[in-house]
């Protein structure tokens, strides 16, 4: 529940936000332009309509990057020719009057919304290229005259003000509830109208609203400014994933996910999960991966990737022209497609099944995709996604991460057969390895762990995906590339630690170490290469579970192989052998 500040911002409604399709605390990626004219939706008179300067942009940026980084919400620019949901530009306000009865100095008007109702209740979805987010400055005080708007001075604080009204936050003192008089003031909220002209920051109480109504972190994402693409990428976790009104490249992974395309021509992939995908307008491919998941194409001419485990009885085409492609159905295979809005089914046939990464290629180029894209990273880097539009790899496609200096984060590949492998980079020498690779299944689990360290020597991490009896193992390499230790972590608890001495500096080959689940060595065995034919192994029990009358005992080996003796400590304090 919110507090009691926060409600002041929001209202009891909660209805303009940018999210309003989804939970409240959804994280969202809102773009943002500068128009050079007045935008076709606006019918109102805008006399004396003018553009930001440069300068101006600049400082609008900021101010978005101010709101930004409070929470869940992240922006990205784009033409204005193509779009915006916040749009900043000025005309002459004389005789407007703020809240006060004031001369206005600039108003943002609140996120827009539709609604549906449908089965009884009411469903909301965001209305894209209106009003709603858009911000006009008064130009009186601000047309052409950059230092007017510079952080520190007015015109920045009023924009900070009017950006927290386009993303859904009321003034304090206005409507129902009102915050504690108290509060009213720049230190909790820059939606007061009581504070400094100076003001550059957000206050406590915006900082709680804008993490109540979208998260305290965006999801992983990266923009392609040329081609105008914003990809992003959920967790593990049940989520939502937002697209906007561009085209979307949006990837649920684990996890129970809604992915919602919006408008624009996208690319959704539910991975694991039991996932619903709505495309909404546009032209959408959207693929399911493992789990039972449900498809609404929504407007256009869609292409579903689905499997015989889908809940395709809960799956709609929707309007246009619609394709439904069915992996890894039996040979007679029957669903009765164009009742639920398919004009097409391609059945893929006994023993077929496209892995998901697979399907993303088709769909990629099926929509036209080029084998190279180059797009900005969440690090502020560049993106390269390279695509196996030829069909010349294993992998399906690949996405490498750079840093701002050019130097290599991490790559990603994600093969045909449904695995993938991620590859990290220590680009800044803070970890004491340089570069790892992990390795993940077709049902997301992860599979294999290698860490290249900075001294030449290397570890090997398992994971059990296939049901065996143990949980993991460690294997640990020297620079040679020599195994000197595997530690195998069984489901019961125990283990074993084995240890090899390849480069001949001790007195023994291999020591071989039991552990009970209570972590107590139960067993080593020894194997020594000093010579000594008479002592070649030594195997030690410990008698932990107290079922015997001795605490320890040791059996020793020839180089032969025969008992030499067995000596060792009797629980009363004695000796034998």
């Amino acid at each position: 529940m919110p507090s009691a500040d926060v409600l002041a911002l929001t209202g009891t409604t909660q209805l303009n936000r940018w999210n309003v399709a989804a939970p409240v605390g959804t994280s969202v990626v809102v773009t943002f332009s500068f128009p050079t004219s007045v935008p076709s939706y606006d019918g109102n008179s805008r006399p004396g309509f003018t553009a930001l300067t440069e300068a101006q942009k600049s400082y609008a940026r900021q101010a978005l990057e101010t709101w930004g980084a409070a929470g869940g919400i992240s922006f990205v620019e784009v033409p204005d020719s193509v779009g915006g949901q916040i749009r900043i530009s000025l005309y002459d306000q004389t005789g407007l009057t703020n809240a006060t009865g004031n001369q206005l100095s600039g108003f943002g008007y609140y996120p827009q919304y539709w609604s549906i109702f449908s089965g009884g209740s009411y469903n909301y979805e965001t209305y894209f290229n209106g009003l709603g987010g858009d911000i006009y400055m008064n130009s009186v005080f601000y047309g052409g005259q950059d230092a007017s708007m510079a952080p520190g001075i007015r015109g920045y604080s009023i924009l900070l003000h009017e950006i927290g009204h386009t993303l859904g936050f009321k003034h304090p003192f206005e409507g129902s509830p009102t915050i504690d008089p108290s509060h009213d003031n720049s230190t909790y909220t820059v939606m007061s109208y009581n504070r400094p002209q100076s003001t550059t920051t957000l206050g406590s109480v915006d900082i709680e609203a804008i993490q109540y109504y979208y998260g305290a972190s965006d999801l992983a994402y990266s923009f392609d400014a040329t081609n105008l693409v914003l990809s992003r990428s959920g967790t593990s976790s049940s989520e939502w994933v937002l697209g906007t009104e561009l085209p979307d490249f949006l990837a649920g992974y684990a996890g129970d996910d809604t992915i919602r395309g919006e408008l624009g021509s996208d690319y959704l992939a539910g991975g694991d999960g039991a996932d619903l995908m709505l495309g909404g307008d546009g032209n959408d491919a959207m693929i399911g991966g493992a789990g039972v998941d449900r498809f609404d194409g929504g407007n256009g001419n869609d292409i579903v990737y689905a499997d015989a485990l889908d809940n395709l009885t809960g799956s709609t085409g929707g309007g246009g022209t619609d394709t439904l492609y069915v992996s890894g159905a039996p040979s007679g295979f029957s669903f009765n497609y164009t009742a639920y809005g398919f004009e097409t089914m391609v059945v893929g046939g006994a023993g077929v099944n496209y892995a998901q990464w697979a399907e993303l290629l088709v769909a990629h180029v099926q929509g036209g995709g080029t084998a190279t894209n180059y797009s900005t990273n969440s690090s502020g880097g560049q993106r390269i996604t390279t695509w196996d539009t030829t069909s010349a790899q294993t992998y399906a496609f690949a996405e490498d991460d750079y840093n701002t200096a050019g130097q290599r984060e991490q790559l990603r590949t994600y093969y045909d057969d449904g695995s993938r492998r991620t590859s990290g980079y220590d680009t800044g020498n803070t970890q004491p390895y340089y570069t790892y690779e992990e390795d993940y299944t077709v049902t997301g689990a992860r599979s294999q762990l290698r860490t290249y360290y900075d001294d030449g020597t290397r570890r090997t991490t398992g994971y059990d995906t296939t049901g065996q009896t143990w949980s993991t193992y460690e294997e640990d390499y020297n620079s040679a590339g020599q195994r000197v230790a595997l530690r195998t972590y069984n489901d019961d608890g125990t283990r074993r630690t084995t240890q090899w001495d390849p480069a001949s500096t001790a007195n023994w080959s291999l020591i071989e170490e039991y552990f009970d689940a209570s972590g107590n060595r139960t067993r080593q065995i020894t194997d020594y290469d000093d010579g000594d034919t008479n002592r070649a192994r030594l195997d030690t029990s410990w008698d932990v579970d107290n079922t015997h009358t001795w605490a320890y005992q040791t059996t020793q080996y020839n180089s032969v192989g025969a008992v030499v003796r067995i000596y060792g400590l009797n629980d009363n304090g004695t000796t034998f052998g």
